[in-house]
């Protein structure tokens, strides 16, 4: 998961520019690929899929967009993060980089 900011740049030590990193590592120690994004489209592909079409859509964190359904969006993208990472990042970090 990359999150980024098109208003206004993270600042490198902001947990979600650490968060890729964090994981890629964490990946490497355990064999398990985080970022699948980027072979999606070739690993369809290899299954039999044809005529894959790769779409990179900009999805809202919070409740900022003017347009409603973009703001319910962005309310749902949040409650996942704020529920869903915490737990699934901890456990890995403590597991793997020990990381208390």
């Amino acid at each position: 998961i990359y999150l980024e900011s098109i208003h206004k740049p993270l600042e490198k030590d902001h947990p979600f520019v650490m968060w890729p990193t964090l994981f890629n590592e964490i990946g490497q120690k355990t064999g398990i690929t985080f970022d699948v994004a980027p072979n999606m489209k070739k690993w369809m592909g290899e299954a039999g899929f044809v005529n894959v079409v790769e779409k990179i859509v900009r999805v809202a964190v919070g409740k900022w967009p003017k347009e409603r359904k973009q703001k319910e969006l962005g309310v749902w993208n949040q409650v996942r993060l704020d529920t869903g990472l915490r737990d699934f990042t901890e456990r890995r970090m403590r597991n793997v980089l020990n990381v208390s």
